[in-house]
């Protein structure tokens, strides 16, 4: 009963008006201005590839639906520019060009070949007569044929003979008896499904089939044009693809003989050829698109539009729609007051204006209509007519949901609230709170949340809220669960999204990018996905976006629709709820900024860019090649451009090549003038692939492939590398023959030079060996007199030091001997210590065992060679100060170490008056570090660099530190040395102390 009260409402009390639609057709116009080489379009054909071709004043053209490509004298070889006709031999289906000069320019694979022929050669009919075939137009329309002799082809072996008095059918070229067949002067005849048609000056029909008339009536769509029809109709015939139309009172019609009878299609309604000055008609009945060629005007393309814009024709901010409710079967609610019917129609709630802000709406189980503005809920009586309710909350109410459990979900800026509609009229409970809900939608016990901050869940069985990290920052545009449980998801700015068995995927966009804003997606009846853009439609197949989602498929092909497919605007609106509408009848509705967009998915035929890929011309440093399947080039051609084609008459955007060399895997795009373009190409088989997506399924690909060899330079040839090989060989040979011999020649003489010089060597290795025996001897007995003197002179030494010391030691400092005493005293102990560094020294170098290391108190040793120098230290005002802890142990070589320290200590005493030397050490780890320091006169830069150098050449005053760095050497000991002239030297060495005691 609820029903057809509501259309009692909308019948009485709604307000009726008439929707503003937008032009039934979308117009292109084609002049020489943007492509055509001339105005005057005298005839039109379709090739096998599915160009379109064009005969006009200035030579053929070629129309892909983007580009043009102009064919004349200079490219065809044909004598004239100015064309006749185009005229296709029914046999084969090829088409020919044809001149003013009588010649046929043949027209294959998408391109014309530059040979013209004679007719003859291409029709084979019972005319022979060159006069003849140059006085019949194919195309034109047969109202403007002379009233002469000529003949009419219905099929390939079948012709009409037609004078003015008789009809001649001929068979195979064999001719029957003449059918007496009177005409008048401009009437027409014409071929529509192999049937010749004649039509009189007052509209009479009259078909013949061979020696058969007929006189069949015009049916169809033309007899709503009522008495009109008797009027004269104008006939416009397309031999080429066999159309035939009639154009009365700015309608276009098809006409096509069927059952006896002429059945009329109107194509076009209120379209006027009368200031156009059409000469010839081409229709796409698959792609509901017309081909209009003016004699004076160029090419119009009309498409008749597949989808239905109405904009309400009231106030403006009414034409602009947002949210959108399915109401009834065919009818949709907009939330501004307005409601569409899918015939057109549209309605007006004036009621429904007051209580809505536009951006949401909800029509429950009862036909009751759930509004939101401001910080309210509305409820309207079914068919709009009334207030019944209302709810008011604490912050402003963003969107409206009902799920199918016709439960009422209600976000606002502070949380989302619920309300059950199958029970009492209870007030919205409050669930959850989530700030900026935009969108929501139930998937079984999940509530999703869209907001501008990205997607949360709430899960009713374990009353838990959750976040979908992935989509953090992104705003939701929408959410639409599909009918088998995929979640697609829109945002704006960052694409669509999958959510399928809990995994995130991200959705590819279009090649445009366009789909980055995607406002609103619609699953359809026949497994498509539509979705509403900022800058257009997209259609894609939901099989595709799964593949990708599981890695089936790299690319996914998207079928994009624009304003020239009839819509008011490409820029369609979101972030409302619903953001459109998939009605009962399987239409879909979309809100846009100038009114809605209303088509349904079954009538819409995808035009799918599905035609070959060809190649139109190739150039090698601007020089054109000619066409095959292979392309011989050398080396030195810098730049190669290929200028690629392919028909398609559809939006451009769906067009999209992209071209890869065979051995590569990475395709790159064709730019937008379809010219791959590269530079220099090595020596080689190098294949070129082009493809294009040619519609729905991932494997859905148009494929052209193009061989190119690049020929090497001769030193690149297999025959120079021979050549080079068997030269090089043959020189190896020689040379090796040649050196062979040379070496032969040479050891011969060689064997008699060594020879020679044999004997001479052998004496002085004899002289050698005996002189090397007799200085070891000498060098021994040195080493044992040195040893011996100074051995012995050690005692005597040793007594005169001790005696002096005494006598140093009890003489009275005023005595005049003491200074006497003193410098004897030190002469001797310097002496003494000399000879037994020297005897210390001389007993090293001939001892050849290994070094054993002693346990040494490093305190003690320094104490007992202090000792030895006290004496002369006080003498010379020097002051000594130890600091080193007695637990210092090292391991060394007692007696060499104690050399060391000597001649250190001497040397520091010697060039040290008035000053003072310090001894002092230092452990860190297993490390030692002792320091010997004195601030005497210092040690020049000279001196310094070459102990530091551990140089053993004897330097001129140095023969102390060359035993220094000698027996530092002995028992690896590194000494390093740093001195300031005038402030005093350092001498650092490094202990290891891992056996420590």
């Amino acid at each position: 009963m609820i029903r057809p009260l509501l259309i009692f409402f909308l019948l009485f009390f709604s307000s009726l008006v008439n929707a503003q639609n937008t032009s039934l057709y979308s117009i292109k116009h084609y002049t020489d201005e943007n492509g055509l080489p001339q105005n005057s379009i005298k005839s039109i054909a379709i090739g096998k590839g599915g160009f379109l071709w064009l005969a006009t004043e200035d030579g053929l053209s070629r129309f892909d639906g983007n580009h043009f490509v102009n064919y004349n004298k200079s490219n065809t070889g044909a004598a004239s520019n100015r064309m006749r006709n185009i005229i296709k031999k029914i046999s084969t289906g090829d088409l020919y060009g044809i001149t003013q000069a009588g010649e046929l320019i043949p027209i294959h694979n998408g391109r014309v070949l530059s040979k013209p022929l004679s007719f003859n050669k291409i029709l084979k009919t019972p005319y022979a007569s060159r006069k003849i075939f140059q006085q019949f137009n194919y195309e034109w329309p047969v109202f403007f044929i002379k009233a002469e002799d000529f003949y009419m082809q219905t099929d390939d072996q079948l012709y009409y003979g037609i004078t003015m008095d008789s009809i001649t059918y001929y068979d195979h070229n064999h001719s029957c008896t003449p059918i007496p067949f009177s005409h008048q002067k401009g009437s027409s005849f014409f071929i529509t499904q192999k049937s010749l048609i004649h039509m009189d000056l007052e509209g009479n029909f009259t078909s013949f089939n061979k020696s058969e008339l007929k006189h069949p009536q015009l049916t169809g769509d033309i007899l709503q044009q009522g008495p009109a029809v008797k009027k004269p109709l104008k006939i416009y015939w397309n031999s080429n693809t066999d159309q035939a139309f009639i154009y009365l009172n700015k309608s276009l019609y098809e006409v096509t003989y069927k059952d006896g009878e002429l059945v009329t299609k109107c194509i076009l309604s209120n379209y006027s050829f009368e200031s156009k000055d059409v000469m010839t008609i081409y229709y796409d009945a698959l792609n509901s698109r017309v081909f209009l060629g003016s004699l004076t005007q160029g090419l119009v393309v009309v498409r008749i539009n597949s989808f239905n814009s109405g904009e309400f024709s009231g106030a403006v901010n009414r034409a602009i729609t947002y949210a959108q409710y399915p109401y009834l079967q065919d009818m949709s609610l907009f939330a501004n007051s307005e409601l569409m019917r899918t015939d057109g129609k549209q309605f007006f709630f004036p009621a429904l204006e007051k209580y809505s802000n536009n951006f949401s709406l909800v029509i429950d189980q009862h036909e009751n209509i759930w509004t939101q503005k401001d910080s309210s809920v509305y409820r309207l009586s079914a068919g709009g007519k009334k207030l019944s309710g209302s709810y008011a909350f604490s912050s402003a109410v963003l969107s409206l949901y009902l799920d199918n459990e016709h439960v009422l979900w209600i976000a606002t800026e502070q949380g989302i609230y619920f309300k059950d509609l199958k029970g009492a009229d209870f007030p919205p409970v409050f669930l959850i709170k989530v700030k900026g809900a935009r969108f929501l939608y139930k998937q079984n016990k999940l509530l999703w949340i869209g907001t501008f901050r990205g997607l949360y869940g709430y899960d009713q069985e374990a009353k838990k809220t959750f976040f979908i990290n992935k989509l953090s920052g992104k705003n939701i545009r929408s959410i639409y669960g599909s009918i088998n449980g995929e979640l697609w998801i829109s945002t704006y700015g960052d694409g669509f999204y999958l959510y399928n068995k809990g995994n995130l995927i991200k959705m590819p966009a279009d090649d445009q990018n366009f789909l980055k804003n995607t406002h609103c997606i619609i699953e359809d009846k026949h497994g498509f996905l539509w979705m509403s853009t900022n800058k257009g439609l997209f259609q894609v197949k939901i099989k595709d976006l799964l593949a990708y989602s599981t890695d089936k498929a790299k690319k996914v092909f998207f079928l994009y629709y624009d304003k020239s497919s009839g819509f008011n605007t490409n820029e369609f609106n979101g972030g409302c709820q619903p953001c459109g509408s998939l009605l009962q009848n399987g239409f879909i509705v979309f809100p846009s900024i100038a009114g809605s967009v209303m088509f349904n998915p079954a009538e819409i035929n995808p035009e799918l860019p599905d035609r070959a890929i060809y190649i139109d011309k190739i150039l090698a440093d601007n020089s054109e090649k000619n066409l095959t399947d292979t392309l011989h080039l050398t080396q030195d051609v810098d730049l190669i451009e290929i200028f690629i084609s392919s028909p398609y008459f559809g939006h451009q955007n769906n067009l999209n090549f992209e071209y890869k060399f065979a051995e590569n895997n990475k395709w790159n795009k064709v730019n937008n003038n379809n010219i791959i373009t590269f530079t220099k190409l090595v020596k080689g088989v190098h294949e070129i692939v082009i493809r294009k997506q040619n519609g729905f399924n991932t494997d859905a690909f148009v494929y052209k492939r193009l061989l190119i060899i690049v020929r090497p330079y001769y030193y690149q040839t297999w025959w120079f590398y021979l050549l080079v090989t068997i030269t090089l060989l043959a020189g190896i040979i020689l040379i090796t023959r040649y050196r062979t011999r040379n070496i032969l020649r040479q050891n011969l003489e060689l064997e008699r030079t060594i020879n020679l010089r044999t004997g001479a060597l052998k004496k002085i290795v004899r002289e050698m060996q005996l002189s090397q025996k007799l200085l070891a001897e000498q060098t021994n007995f040195q080493k044992r007199l040195l040893t011996s003197i100074t051995h012995d002179l050690m005692s005597p030494l040793r007594y005169m030091m001790f005696i002096s010391k005494k006598l140093y030691q009890t003489v009275e400092d005023k005595s005049p001997d003491a200074e006497s005493i003193r410098a004897l005293y030190l002469s001797t102990n310097s002496m003494y210590h000399f000879t037994e560094n020297l005897l210390n020294y001389n007993k090293l170098f001939q001892s050849s065992s290994k070094r054993v290391k002693d346990h040494i108190n490093l305190h003690k040793l320094v104490s007992d060679k202090i000792e030895v120098f006290l004496e002369i230290a006080k003498y010379y005002h020097i002051e000594i100060d130890i600091n080193i802890p007695s637990t210092i142990f090292i391991q060394a070589d007692t007696t060499i170490l104690s050399v060391i320290l000597h001649n250190l200590i001497d040397n520091a005493v010697k060039f040290s008056h008035d000053a003072k030397i310090s001894f002092h050490a230092v452990q860190q780890g297993n490390t030692i570090t002792f320091v010997i320091q004195d601030t005497g006169v210092g040690m020049s830069e000279e001196v310094m660099n070459w102990f530091n150098a551990q140089d053993t050449k004897i330097l001129e005053k140095g023969l102390g530190l060359k035993m220094v760095i000698e027996f530092a050497a002995k028992i690896e000991l590194t000494i390093k040395v740093t001195s300031v002239m005038g402030a005093g030297t350092n001498f650092s060495m490094s202990f290891y102390a891992k056996n420590q005691i």
